[in-house]
C-alpha cells in the first residue's frame, strides 16, 4: 500500500490562506436524530441524510422525511450518491453499506481498514468521478483513504494540513473538507488535497456538507439537528 507524506511547509501555508466571508440564507430542522452527513438526491431538490443512530432518510428541503431506513446499532457518519446507489460509512464497524437510493433497501456491505479509535474513525465518504475512486476521511488523526470502484484500497494519505475532519465531498473538480472543531469549509486540490480556499461557518457542530442545485452551500449540524443554507461560495468551478 502506497503512502504519501506532505512536506512540513505545506502545513505552514494554511495560515497564509485568507478566510473568506459567507452569507447565511436559512435554517430548517431535520426530522432525523443526530444527523451526521447530507448529500443531494438525484432529483436535485431533496437530500439524503445519514444519522449516527443508524438512520438513512430522504428528506425535503424543509427537513421532512420522505422515506427512511433504520439500522439500529449502526453509527452512520457519511453518505454519498452514485447513480441509484447510496453509500453510507459506519464509523464504529468500519463498514460501507450500499443501499438502493429509491427504496432505501440495503444491497451489500464492505468492511474497511482503519486503526483509529472507536469514535475517531471514518467521518465522511464521497466519490470522485474524474479519478473514478471512492474517498473516505477519518476524524482524528485525519487520514484520507482512496479506493477503486471494487473497494480495493489504493492509497492512504496520513500527513495532511487538517487536525480534525467531519465530512468530505467531491464537487465540480474539487474536494471539500469540513472541520467541526474549526467550523471551517476547505476547498482542496482533488489530487494532493492541498488547500486552495477556506470559509468559516457560523454553525455549531457542523457534520455534513453538500451543495444544492443552485450552488448554495448546505451544512448539516448534528447537535442542532438543523440544515443550514448559505449563498454560493466565491470560487472558480471547473
Amino acid at each position: 500500500m502506497k503512502k504519501i507524506f506532505f512536506a512540513a511547509p505545506f502545513v505552514v501555508l494554511l495560515s497564509f490562506i485568507p478566510i473568506q466571508k459567507i452569507k447565511f440564507n436559512k435554517a430548517v430542522t431535520v426530522d432525523v436524530l443526530e444527523p451526521s452527513d447530507i448529500c443531494l438526491a438525484a432529483d436535485n431538490q431533496n437530500f439524503y441524510v445519514a444519522g449516527n443512530r443508524g438512520m438513512i432518510a430522504k428528506v425535503t428541503p424543509e427537513g421532512k422525511v420522505i422515506n427512511s431506513y433504520d439500522n439500529a446499532g449502526a453509527d452512520y457518519e457519511g453518505v454519498t450518491l452514485l447513480g441509484n446507489d447510496l453509500y453510507v460509512v459506519d464509523e464504529t464497524y468500519r463498514r460501507v453499506d450500499k443501499f438502493d437510493a429509491t427504496t432505501l433497501k440495503k444491497i451489500s456491505s464492505v468492511y474497511l481498514r482503519d486503526n483509529g479509535g472507536m469514535n475517531k474513525s471514518f467521518e465522511g465518504i464521497t466519490y470522485n468521478p474524474e479519478r473514478k475512486i471512492f474517498i473516505t476521511i477519518t476524524e482524528s488523526p485525519v487520514s484520507i483513504h482512496e479506493y477503486n470502484e471494487e473497494w480495493f484500497e489504493k492509497n492512504v494519505i496520513d500527513e495532511t494540513a487538517f487536525k480534525e475532519a467531519s465530512s468530505i465531498l467531491y464537487h465540480k473538480g474539487f474536494v471539500w473538507i469540513l472541520s467541526d472543531e474549526k467550523r471551517t469549509v476547505y476547498q482542496v486540490n482533488q489530487n494532493d488535497y492541498s488547500i486552495i480556499n477556506q470559509w468559516q461557518i457560523p454553525v455549531l457542530n457542523p457534520e455534513g456538507i453538500c451543495f444544492d442545485a443552485n450552488e448554495n452551500l448546505i451544512i448539516q449540524s448534528d447537535d442542532r439537528q438543523t440544515i443550514y443554507t448559505f449563498s454560493p461560495l466565491n470560487y472558480h468551478a471547473k
